[in-house]
C-alpha cells in the first residue's frame, strides 16, 4: 500500500474499493452519511418551480438533480449505467426534492392540484400534504385564484369576431 494513492484493477469491479474502504475502518453509515452531504447540497442547488407558477410552468419537465436520478436508478438497478428517466423515477426524485428543499415542486404541485380537482376533499389534500406528497389545501385554492386572475387579465378584451352580436361564452 502507497500511503499517498491506491493502486486497484479498475477490471475488478467494486471488490477492491470495498476492501480498501474496509481496511481503512469506513462503515456503511459514515459511507452514506457523506453521501448524503453532497447530495444534499447538489439538491439544494437545483431550482424548482417558481411560485405561484403559471399552468404551463407544470407542463413544462422541471429540473431534477442528475446525481438523484443516478442515485435512485441504480438503487433499483445496480448495474444499470443511464440514469432511468422514466415518469416513476422522475416523480420519486420531484419528492424527495419537495422533501429536502421545502420549495414547492411540480410533482408536489399537480399532486395537490388533482387530488383536489378529483375530490373536493380539504382532508385529503391535507393528509398529503402532512405525509410530503403534496402542497397543503391553502396554496392549491390560493392557485385556483391566481390562475383565475391570470385568465381575467389575458381576456380582459372581447375580441371583435365575439364582439359583433355572436353568442359566446
Amino acid at each position: 500500500m502507497n500511503m499517498s494513492q491506491w493502486v486497484y484493477d479498475v477490471g475488478g469491479g467494486g471488490d477492491y474499493i470495498e476492501a480498501a474502504i474496509s481496511s481503512l475502518g469506513i462503515s456503511d453509515e459514515q459511507l452514506l452519511q457523506n453521501l448524503a452531504q453532497r447530495l444534499s447540497k447538489k439538491i439544494k442547488d437545483t431550482t424548482t418551480v417558481p411560485w405561484p407558477p403559471r399552468i404551463d410552468h407544470l407542463e413544462e419537465g422541471e429540473e431534477v438533480c442528475e446525481l438523484l436520478l443516478k442515485l435512485l436508478t441504480w438503487l433499483k438497478q445496480p448495474e444499470r449505467k443511464a440514469a432511468d428517466i422514466s415518469p416513476a423515477t422522475l416523480s420519486l426524485a420531484s419528492m424527495i426534492t419537495y422533501h429536502i428543499t421545502g420549495q414547492r415542486t411540480t410533482t408536489a404541485i399537480n399532486m395537490g392540484v388533482n387530488v383536489h380537482g378529483m375530490t373536493r376533499s380539504k382532508d385529503l389534500v391535507e393528509t398529503l400534504h402532512k405525509s410530503g406528497v403534496s402542497i397543503n389545501y391553502a396554496d392549491t385554492l390560493l392557485l385556483y385564484d391566481h390562475w383565475a386572475l391570470m385568465d381575467l387579465e389575458a381576456s380582459a378584451t372581447c375580441p371583435q369576431e365575439i364582439a359583433d352580436s355572436k353568442p359566446a361564452l
